[in-house]
């Protein structure tokens, strides 16, 4: 007898398959015929499964991998399962897991992603010991599994597991006492697979028998009596069998009123003959409100959440935010704390009230994604943007994923804080092209790279991709914290009060703002050079030139633009990348002048700015093209009679003192 005074039979071999027949216990070889890609056929494993003489029933690939038997299942019998489950797995790559799932409520599994290896009984996870980070890796793992349920009770009566490596130390596991299963558990599945997260998969079953006893069972009646303050609320009435155990539920609904259990513990009752009444205080759930302020650069809101009660009895709030904000402004600003969240417990009827500062702009941030603002279930956790990961989806076209919107031309950062190292990469493109920029989940924590748009650029989107070689492509998720995207400082330049005019180069492709005019030097003769106007705003990278500007000061030039080299073809000016030592026949323009002076041998043209080259003897004459600035020529100061007589615009003559333009030796000249 198994179960007060219900009897069984003979066991019936359901189904057999091992790595050699065994006719004498019901056990066939292993044959291709026990495996098909689709169908829905019983006693044959049904996915990506093949056979294989030395493994069994084998899975590996650069893909998950599983199969799925269906057998014909009696019902109310006692079940047991016998099985060699090769754990080879564990040999490959972290993220991969291999896993046995025996009927809808129990699976194995050995977990790379979680570094062990698990029982998992209708919900509830135990650890198989001696099958952690340590000794996982142990690819060739033999486990003897042996299972035994009754269908009838809806309980797993026994479940051992044994492995073959490691001697003391070898994997192992035993139930402690029968756990009942859930009252909607089947019983005619079994299914083993692998799932793959990087490089190859490798699973197999060596051999499997399930076995059958039918049982002749007695069924009566129960009844559960859900009573809150001496009054019954809700009367639920069944049947099941002598020797079953039956549990009330945790909450139920009484005309839209939601009640838990008074007890911690949920009560139950073991099924008898006769009398199966069992009384369950019941209570509302507790309930409070959390009001959580977001002040940012002085304006505040407030979201107000009523908190209630699990059915577990947890009395637990928690909030969490991300680390920037955007203002009203529109300028994004980061939070004083350090710690991203908080949590604690409540009473009935608490009011709970927390504030959240943001005070410091950081004007280069031009978007920014917290990895949980995608979980469509709206994760809340205490690491909230220092830690805890939220996920891009892998999709199947490029313009899906998180909306970036409009980046204008210039050169921005890329900044993503990964929160596991899976291979795969986070990028940023258009919607209808290949990656501007992408980063490769090769570490933990922040990764960055720079890129650049030479125009204006809408309909961006971050997604993820397979990996960094393969970064076209869009259809895997991608885990992380957060992500930023930066305006990368910009190039600035001094347009001189007095000339108007600055010298300039750079490394990178810039745009000057409006009011600035390029000027490039063309050589007209062997002691002249005119200086052109080029109608255009972008300067490219490493290519010297002269500013000009009526509004002077310090001028801010975005990184980025699409610069036409056409224009400056004919450009002699010379571009000092990084500090150039003055040669025999240097020039260079004199701040605060309007002029070009010889250089002295040996001494440093700064980086950053513009220069010639030229074989005049010490006279050089440049004159602008169009005189678009109002001055018609400019001398060098090797060529400026400093005896001549000096004349204002009006005709006038003046002296030294006299600040502007003047004329001299039938030039214009400005004069400090």
């Amino acid at each position: 007898m198994r179960w007060g005074g219900n009897a069984y039979a003979e066991s019936t071999v359901v189904y057999g398959r091992a790595l050699t027949a065994d006719a004498a216990n019901n056990i066939s070889a292993w044959s291709n015929d026990d495996v098909k890609a689709k169908g829905t056929a019983k006693n044959v494993w049904i996915g990506t499964m093949t056979i294989d003489p030395a493994h069994g029933l084998y899975g590996t690939g650069n893909g998950s991998r599983s199969g799925v038997l269906t057998f014909d299942h009696t019902a109310n019998s006692i079940q047991t399962f016998d099985l060699v489950y090769d754990n080879l797995v564990n040999a490959q790559s972290a993220g991969n897991y291999g896993y046995m799932k025996i009927g809808s409520d129990i699976e194995i599994k050995s977990d790379q992603i979680n570094q062990n290896g698990e029982v998992i009984i209708n919900g509830t996870s135990y650890p198989i010991s001696n099958c952690n980070k340590k000794n996982i890796n142990r690819g060739g793992d033999l486990w003897t599994i042996h299972i035994e349920i009754n269908t009838a009770s809806n309980t797993l009566n026994a479940l051992t597991l044994t492995g073959n490596v490691g001697g003391t130390k070898a994997a192992s596991f035993t139930l402690s006492e029968p756990t009942a299963l859930s009252a909607s558990a089947t019983f005619d599945k079994v299914e083993v697979g692998a799932y793959r997260a990087k490089y190859k998969v490798f699973v197999a079953l060596q051999s499997i028998k399930i076995t059958e006893e039918a049982q002749a069972v007695t069924t009566v009646p129960y009844t559960i009596n859900y009573t809150n303050g001496g009054n019954t609320l809700k009367t639920v009435t069944g049947n099941n069998i002598i020797g079953a155990t039956v549990s009330a539920e945790k909450a139920i609904d009484v005309d839209g009123t939601k009640y838990i259990l008074e007890s911690t513990e949920v009560p139950s009752m073991t099924i008898k003959a006769t009398d199966n009444i069992l009384n369950v205080p019941v209570r509302k759930p507790y309930t409070a409100t959390l009001n959580v302020t977001k002040n940012i650069n002085g304006t505040a809101t407030t979201t107000s959440t009523t908190l209630t009660e699990t059915d577990d009895h947890e009395a637990v709030w928690s909030y969490a935010f991300p680390i920037y904000a955007k203002g009203s402004d529109g300028v994004y600003y980061k939070t004083d704390a350090t710690t991203f969240g908080e949590s604690g417990t409540f009473t009935d009827g608490e009011t709970i009230d927390k504030t959240v500062e943001y005070n410091t702009a950081d004007n280069d941030i031009v978007f920014f994604n917290e990895g949980e603002a995608n979980e469509s279930n709206n994760i809340v956790n205490y690491n909230y943007s220092n830690g805890y990961d939220g996920h891009v989806k892998g999709q199947n076209a490029r313009n899906r994923g998180i909306s970036v919107g409009t980046l204008e031309a210039g050169r921005y950062s890329f900044d993503v804080v990964f929160t596991g190292v899976h291979g795969r990469s986070l990028g940023l493109r258009h919607a209808s092209d290949d990656p501007i920029v992408s980063i490769q989940s090769t570490k933990k924590g922040e990764s960055s790279t720079e890129f650049t748009l030479d125009s204006s650029t809408s309909d961006l989107f971050i997604n993820g991709a397979n990996d960094q070689k393969d970064a076209k492509k869009t259809n895997q998720s991608e885990d992380f914290d957060y992500v930023v995207i930066k305006r990368v400082n910009n190039v600035s330049a001094e347009v001189d009060a007095t000339s108007s005019l600055t010298s300039f180069c750079s490394t990178s492709t810039v745009t000057v703002p409006e009011d600035v005019i390029i000027y490039i030097a063309t050589a007209n003769d062997a002691n002249t050079v005119t200086l052109n106007r080029v109608d255009t705003k972008v300067i490219p990278a490493n290519t010297g030139v002269i500013l000009y500007s009526a509004v002077t000061g310090a001028k801010t030039l975005t990184v980025g633009g699409t610069a036409d080299a056409s224009l400056y073809a004919s450009n002699i000016f010379k571009a000092a990348t990084s500090a150039v030592t003055a040669g025999d026949n240097t020039y260079a323009l004199i701040k605060g002048q309007q002029s070009f002076a010889k250089v002295a041998e040996g001494v440093t043209i700064p980086a950053g700015k513009a220069y010639l080259e030229a074989t005049a003897n010490g006279k050089l004459n440049i004159s602008f093209g169009g005189a678009t600035t109002g001055i018609s020529s400019i001398s060098s100061e090797a060529t400026a009679d400093s005896n001549a007589p000096m004349y204002n615009l009006a005709g006038q003559r003046v002296n030294s003192s006299y600040k502007g333009v003047v004329i001299k030796n039938g030039r214009k000249f400005i004069n400090k």
